[in-house]
Formats: structure tokens, C-alpha cells, sequence
């Protein structure tokens, strides 16, 4: 009896943590990120490698996956959204710390 209860208590924890984890900001699509852009819906973004999060006018977060989009920062300056890349990495070296590039 007591091992069916610990067998039944181990499938409930494994069961718990094998689920998918629900992010707190809901994604959008790529495109309809640029469509909201667009429009005037983006209030803020921050660039972070390929994840890109941010709010729209009315307050809520998101975060979408971005593919390489050579054009992407010319697409949110201007009158709308703050556009601001920050470091992928935690770990990068300060400016002034980086050796001169010639």
C-alpha cells in the first residue's frame, strides 16, 4: 500500500513537470507584429538576438521569435514604437573594456 502511494505521488510530480510551461506574455506572429507596428499599436521594443518583446499602446506585453530582418530596426524608428537592441548575452564585454578595432 505504501509503495502504490509513493508509485502514485511520483507520476503526479513527473505529470507536473513534464507539461509545458505557459509563458505570462502571449506571443503574436511575426507579421502581425509588423502589422500592429505599423498601425501605431507598438508603444516599446526591446531586441534581444532573435526575441523581441515589447508592449503595444493599450499596456499589454508580448514576445515573438524574430528571423533575421536586416531592416527590422529601419521598420520601427520613426514616430511609433522605442526601438532599442540590447546584448544577447549578459556575459558581453563592456565597451570599454573591448580591445580597439583598426
Amino acid at each position: 500500500m505504501l509503495w502504490g502511494v509513493i508509485s502514485l505521488a511520483m507520476v503526479i510530480v513527473f505529470n507536473l513537470f513534464s507539461q509545458p510551461q505557459h509563458s505570462s506574455q502571449p506571443s503574436v506572429t511575426y507579421s502581425e507584429f509588423l502589422r500592429q507596428a505599423a498601425k501605431g499599436e507598438v508603444s516599446e521594443v526591446v531586441i534581444q538576438g532573435n526575441t523581441l518583446t515589447g508592449k503595444t499602446t493599450d499596456g499589454k506585453s508580448f514576445q515573438i521569435y524574430v528571423p533575421d530582418d536586416p531592416g527590422l530596426v529601419d521598420k520601427l524608428t520613426g514616430p511609433h514604437p522605442s526601438a532599442g537592441p540590447t546584448p544577447s548575452s549578459p556575459s558581453s564585454i563592456p565597451p570599454q573594456l573591448a580591445p580597439p578595432i583598426a
